[in-house]
């Protein structure tokens, strides 16, 4: 056996048996119809449940050969199931961070991979893309020296920004998304953090990984076949809250129109309707900007410009603005009861 492929192939399962953690423990799947999707999902895969004594605080599947304990977390109001950073043979525990070191013990106990595994073609080249889009925003990063916001010159380049501060600046460039910062003294200009994530298909995002190692996150080379599984299954990118609710993945139960000015936000109404909450965000921002009567009125946009994406909000409208940071905005957001 290849020791590097099968280390890359034990990954792949600990990487699968983490990500389908709530479905395989059932969390979620209460309903006839859900507990028959589950049943049929452990069955499909091979998955199976260990019985052990009542001590014991922890869920055990076993899949291809080795022994997952799987424990339950409810912090932050995120609820799941987790299997730590590695699984068990012959009731001795193996962890990823330490697996080539313990590699010649696990097959000295007797196991073997039940399948040959060679990281594909497909595989090494969602590397290098994710590599060279790493590398060219690290470039466009450290050519702003100085200080001053990032946003401006990352947009240029095609990014997306999600925050735009004076030291912290995060940002996506297609599917890879960034964070970059100017506190890394002694050092001068903003310099890009070696922590990203990918962002997949739906809009989500992958754990943190990093292109260069910066010690304790683990790296896209070594690691890809942990944090990803074999291959990623498509690339994707950030999608604003407008284009979430549009493509139907968010729903809300009412409509809030608020108004955001320089040191004030506040709510003017709220709506049943989306429809009716855009309409009437259009129609007070178009009559607040023609409000401006004196020599201000050159700041004002009688037609209220479509602000959305920039503030991720559903609606938005600007109305007036004289300089950066004096945006007055109308936007529409949604609510749960």
């Amino acid at each position: 056996m290849d020791k590097t492929n099968t280390i890359r192939y034990i990954m792949t399962l600990v990487h699968f048996m983490d990500k389908n953690a709530n479905i395989i423990n059932g969390y979620g799947y209460y309903e006839e119809d859900k507990k028959k999707e589950r049943l049929a999902f452990l069955e499909e895969n091979g998955v199976k449940r260990v019985e052990i004594e009542p001590i014991y605080a922890a869920h055990i599947y076993t899949y291809k050969g080795l022994d997952f304990h799987y424990h339950y977390v409810d912090a932050d109001y995120h609820k799941k199931y987790h299997i730590g950073t590695g699984f068990y043979y012959n009731n001795k525990y193996y962890d990823l961070w330490k697996i080539e070191d313990k590699y010649d013990e696990l097959i000295a106990d007797g196991w073997t991979p039940q399948e040959e595994y060679v990281r594909s073609e497909r595989a090494e080249e969602q590397i290098r893309a994710i590599k060279d889009t790493y590398v060219e925003m690290k470039k466009v990063v450290a050519s702003k020296w100085g200080y001053g916001e990032l946003g401006a010159t990352m947009r240029s380049h095609g990014c997306y920004v999600s925050y735009d501060g004076g030291s912290v600046c995060s940002f996506s460039k297609g599917f890879l998304n960034c964070n970059a910062h100017t506190n890394e003294y002694p050092k001068q200009g903003w310099h890009i953090e070696k922590r990203c994530e990918v962002y997949f298909e739906d809009g989500s995002l992958s754990d943190t990984f990093a292109v260069e190692d910066d010690g304790h996150t683990r790296n896209l080379d070594k690691y890809f076949e942990w944090i990803f599984g074999a291959e990623i299954s498509g690339f994707g990118r950030y999608y604003t809250e407008r284009e979430l609710f549009e493509m139907g993945k968010k729903h809300y139960d009412y409509y809030r129109v608020r108004f955001r000015v320089p040191r004030e936000l506040g709510t003017l109404a709220t709506f049943d309707t989306f429809e009716e909450a855009k309409e009437f965000a259009y129609k007070e921002a178009k009559e607040r900007a023609e409000s401006v009567k004196d020599d201000r009125r050159r700041y004002a946009y009688t037609h209220p410009l479509n602000y959305s994406d920039l503030t991720d909000t559903l609606c938005a409208y600007m109305y007036y603005k004289y300089d950066r940071g004096s945006e007055h905005i109308i936007f529409v957001q949604g609510e749960y009861r």
